[in-house]
């Protein structure tokens, strides 16, 4: 993390307040690749980051593999989405 000058500029894109949970319909993951990025963007200025989702699949393989260092958090298909600022949307 680093921090940066008031005065650095704006790049101009629309960010949102990271969630605390998250909730994806499943339909909206059909066909989607194995590993992938939110075209959202989250948090402000210069540590604004996308969310980086991946599949089961995927999961299963880091711990096939004995792979470290991976902070992973689920996901669920249907429920409440809770954002930092506390505003619930349903979402399945």
């Amino acid at each position: 993390m680093k921090d940066y000058p008031a005065e650095t500029s704006c790049c101009g894109r629309t960010k949102y307040c990271p969630p605390t949970s998250l909730v994806v319909s499943a339909v909206a993951l059909v066909g989607a690749p194995d590993l992938f990025q939110t075209a959202e963007w989250f948090g402000a200025g210069g540590r604004a980051f996308r969310l980086t989702l991946v599949s089961k699949r995927f999961v299963d393989l880091i711990g096939k593999r004995g792979w470290r260092g991976i902070e992973l958090h689920e996901v669920r298909e249907n429920g409440w989405s809770q954002h930092a600022a506390g505003n619930l949307h349903p979402v399945g």
